[in-house]
């Protein structure tokens, strides 16, 4: 299938499903290696999470593609919760996270989490990965935000979207109670994100989230050797709310060519 006969088939499909989800509300449903969407504001007792599907939807992308998230009307859920100019006020937060926790999903092994960071995903820091034991303290608490998701009522405009009320309480298990600051944060004077990500999974600031500096880095941490994590694409919102998903694009032949230089250096220094 050609790139733009697969944008009009996603195109297709992200209005079909999209109408399918404003119909009624749903009971919200989780697995491993979902992924989410959370958005917050300074000051409000209510966030917002939507599950946006598995992991794979998003690492089994061709390099550079751009896609649609179907996740029904969450625009005029945003609004409700944060305003209608929530995309540019400098309080509304957003970020990405999942994990497979305990089990091996696919490709993932256990303990796998995939987490945002605030900037473009081709020129952003990663986070660093670590071994198990490392990222058990932040999937363990990404779990239990999933059981404060799992098994509740969405909004009417989508089966996906979860209005999370009351956030200060920590048996709330909200998105935003694990954010610096929150009522489950530990880590840091300020707190961490899920007790693992300093300082913060967030993004936004002057301008809002719909701005080219509040985008969101995708980033898959797998236990093991402190390393850089896996840059897969980078999260993008914009003014009317529709959010959309690229994947990196492949290394550049300059790129390339740096790897080999490095290869054979190390090569003839081992000779």
């Amino acid at each position: 299938m050609t790139n733009k006969a697969f944008t009009r088939f996603a195109g297709a499909a992200t209005i079909g499903m999209a109408m399918t989800m404003a119909a009624n509300a749903a009971t919200t449903a989780y697995t491993a290696d979902d992924l989410f969407i959370g958005f917050t504001q300074v000051g409000n007792t209510s966030d917002y999470l939507v599950n946006i599907g598995q992991a794979s939807n998003y690492t089994s992308l061709a390099p550079n593609t751009t896609i649609t998230l179907s996740i029904g009307d969450t625009n005029t859920d945003l609004v409700a919760a944060f305003g209608g100019s929530y995309t540019t006020d400098s309080t509304v937060k957003w970020g990405a996270i999942g994990t497979t926790r305990l089990v091996t999903v696919g490709s993932d092994p256990a303990h796998t989490i995939y987490a945002s960071k605030q900037g473009d995903a081709t020129t952003a820091t990663p986070w660093n990965t670590g071994s198990s034991n490392t990222l058990s303290t932040g999937d363990a608490k990404i779990s239990t935000m999933t059981s404060g998701y799992n098994g509740k009522t969405s909004t009417a405009n989508s089966i996906v979207g979860l209005l999370q009320t009351n956030i200060g309480t920590a048996s709330n298990q909200a998105f935003a109670s694990f954010q610096p600051g929150g009522a489950n944060a530990t880590g840091g004077s300020g707190g961490l994100s899920f007790g693992l990500f300093n300082p913060t999974i967030l993004a936004g600031g002057a301008g809002g989230i719909s701005s080219a500096t509040s985008t969101l880095a995708l980033y898959r941490l797998t236990p093991g050797a402190v390393a850089p994590s896996q840059a897969i694409g980078t999260f993008s919102i914009n003014s009317g709310g529709t959010v959309s998903f690229t994947s990196v694009p492949e290394p550049t032949s300059a790129a390339l060519g740096l790897i080999g230089t490095v290869l054979l250096v190390v090569r003839r220094r081992r000779c």
